[in-house]
This record gives structure tokens, C-alpha cells and sequence, in this order.
């Protein structure tokens, strides 16, 4: 089996298993006593490293797309006059 690191699914899926390890900690810490201090993070945790991962998936995929552009754009400038499948220059 190949893991695909790119794909939003796999990503997706790992914040699901992180989230509900986090809640069954906080479960098992607290020992479902909705009193304790620790309980107040059961939700807070979560949300914060979905927004976090978010913002950190928006960061890559505007990085890669700045970079794929630049690559673009290099390779362009380094082509031939002609060599573009195109007529060429004029004679």
C-alpha cells in the first residue's frame, strides 16, 4: 500500500485519529469529570490544530503554486526563439 502524502483524504483522516486520541485522553485523564479544569480543553485542543492545520495547508499550497509559476516562468525564458512548436521568427 502507498501512502499518498499530498492527498486531502489522508490528511483528513489523520486529524480525525488525532482528534478523538486527544478527546479519549482527555476522557481517561479527567476521568469524565466535566469539573476539572483539564476538561475545558477536550474542545479547545482540537479545534486550534484543525484551524492551525489549516492555515498551514493554505500556506503550502500557495507556496508550491508561487514555485511551480517561478519554474513557469524560468523555462520559458530560457526556450529558443522557435523551438516552441510556433513558426519561429519571422525570416
Amino acid at each position: 500500500m502507498t501512502v499518498n502524502f499530498r492527498s486531502r483524504s489522508f490528511w483528513m483522516t489523520v486529524g480525525h485519529f488525532a482528534t478523538a486520541g486527544w478527546m479519549g485522553y482527555a476522557l481517561w485523564r479527567t476521568g469524565g469529570n466535566i469539573r476539572d479544569p483539564f476538561f475545558d480543553l477536550i474542545f479547545v485542543v482540537p479545534l486550534a490544530g484543525w484551524i492551525a492545520g489549516l492555515a498551514v495547508a493554505r500556506i503550502i499550497v500557495w507556496a508550491m503554486a508561487r514555485n511551480a509559476q517561478q519554474e513557469s516562468d524560468r523555462a520559458a525564458a530560457q526556450r529558443e526563439p522557435g523551438t516552441d512548436g510556433g513558426e519561429g521568427p519571422p525570416p
